[in-house]
């Protein structure tokens, strides 16, 4: 079960990495949040 929810996140980081810096930002804040 843990194999499948890990490809999910680790996709979505690969994603935030690809995006403009802007995404990174509004990942911080959410963080922050």
């Amino acid at each position: 079960m843990p194999d499948h929810k890990e490809p999910l996140p680790s996709r979505r980081h690969m994603y935030a990495s690809k995006r403009p810096p802007d995404t990174m930002l509004k990942l911080e804040f959410s963080i922050d949040s």
